[in-house]
């Protein structure tokens, strides 16, 4: 580290400003380091701002939640009527399945007999009339 006296001048006021030069070297490694430290104390502040929490986040966050809860009740519900609704179809479905039973009264009561005799080829119509007692 060298120590050296340089003469500055002034025009204007015509006096002889003395300033020291230190070298290139220490001069530069202090702007380094004051520009790493108000950097470091910039980023400090600007993350403390940005991290906190105020009035407005909190309630936001508070609204969020409900929604996030009242979509979960939703979700319940429309789980529940499924399975209701699948439950219901699975009923009809066996019910399909036994197939459907008609009994003499039915035949004898609504006329039925009648049109499907009519339907049945001519030599089935015999026995089916014979097996149900022809009135």
């Amino acid at each position: 580290m060298t120590l050296d006296r340089v003469e500055v001048g002034v025009s204007r006021v015509k006096s002889k400003y003395y300033l020291y030069n230190y070298g290139m070297e220490v001069l530069s490694a202090a702007l380094i380091l004051v520009a790493c430290v108000s950097a470091g104390v910039s980023c400090m502040f600007i993350a403390r701002n940005r991290g906190a929490i105020n009035k407005h986040s909190r309630q936001r966050i508070k609204d969020y939640e409900a929604d996030i809860k009242y979509l979960g009740e939703i979700k319940k519900a429309d789980a529940a009527d499924y399975r209701q609704e699948i439950l219901r179809l699975k009923g009809s479905i066996n019910k399909m399945k036994q197939g459907t039973t008609v009994t003499d009264t039915d035949m004898k009561n609504s006329g039925l007999g009648d049109v499907i005799m009519q339907l049945i080829p001519k030599k089935y119509q015999k026995a089916g009339s014979t097996g149900r007692g022809s009135s």
